[in-house]
Formats: structure tokens, C-alpha cells, sequence
């Protein structure tokens, strides 16, 4: 019962992240269900690495956001005015949020490697490996429909697991 209200939740936790590129307040709701499935599925499987990298890689992403909010609150106050700053804006928002989103990434791949190897499920690499790809593409925004389909695949690949 604990593992399917696991898949539950990190099934719809997937689809919340999918769905917030198109309204990005459903991808940290999304992802904090995610991490409740993750450390219900660490302690399931007696793997806490599932959780522990799963948990930095989130603790990333919650910078590289809040740092992109505050990178946007300074270009309304001091910006606005100024067009030229609007290009050197994006581009330093972009890279920053890019990098923290990347590194993020790097741990979250490690936690759904580890997943992988304890439910036999081969997806979650793939998984994985597209959310890898993809957030290394992010920087030229290719990355983002790249992640859009590695979040599908992901919430497909928790309501597909087999009970044992």
C-alpha cells in the first residue's frame, strides 16, 4: 500500500513538473510530491541515496528559482529605464538559473539511477539521461522540450511499476 501511494504521488508530482513549464507555480508542487514519493520509496527499498541526492538536487533547483526570482525583481526596479541591460538580463538570468537547474540535475540523475537499479525499471535511466541531456541544453532553451518529454516518461514509468 505504501509503495502505491508512492507511485501516487510521484506520478502526479511528474506530470505537475511537465505541465510547469507551461505555469511554473505547478512544478514546485510537483516536485515537493515528488520528493515525499522519493523518501517513501528510499525507505521502501532501504536505499537512502534515492532520497539524499533527490533532496540536494531539489535544495538546487529551489536556488537556481529563487535566484532567477530575485535576478527579476532587480531588473523591474533598476532596469526597466535602461534597454540595452534588458539583453545582459537575459543573459545572466539564463545562465544562472541554467547552472543551479544543471546541478540540480546532476543529483537528481544519480537518485533515479539508484531507483532504477532497486525497481528493475530501465526508464528511470532513461529518465534520467534525458533530464541530464536536457538541462545541458537548457541554456539555448532546446533543453526545455527535452524535459517537458523526460517528465512524461517519467510519471508513465512510476504508474507502470510492478509490484513484486
Amino acid at each position: 500500500m505504501v509503495k502505491e501511494k508512492n507511485k501516487l504521488w510521484a506520478g502526479i508530482g511528474s506530470l505537475l513538473i511537465a505541465l510547469g513549464i507551461f505555469f511554473p507555480f505547478l512544478t514546485l508542487i510537483g516536485l515537493i510530491l515528488l520528493i515525499f514519493a522519493l523518501k517513501g520509496f528510499a525507505e521502501t527499498y532501504k536505499n537512502e541515496t534515492i532520497f539524499n541526492m533527490a533532496a540536494i538536487g531539489f535544495t538546487f533547483y529551489l536556488i537556481g528559482t529563487a535566484g532567477f526570482g530575485i535576478l527579476s525583481f532587480l531588473f523591474l526596479l533598476y532596469f526597466l529605464q535602461k534597454i540595452h541591460l534588458i539583453i545582459l538580463f537575459f543573459m545572466l538570468s539564463g545562465f544562472f538559473i541554467s547552472l543551479f537547474y544543471l546541478l540540480g540535475t546532476i543529483f537528481f540523475k544519480i537518485s533515479f539511477d539508484q531507483l532504477a537499479l532497486v525497481t528493475k525499471e530501465e526508464n528511470f535511466r532513461i529518465f534520467s539521461l534525458l533530464l541530464l541531456i536536457g538541462g545541458v541544453l537548457t541554456i539555448v532553451l532546446v533543453g526545455f522540450i527535452l524535459l517537458f518529454i523526460a517528465w512524461i516518461l517519467l510519471a508513465i514509468t512510476f504508474f507502470s511499476i510492478k509490484e513484486e
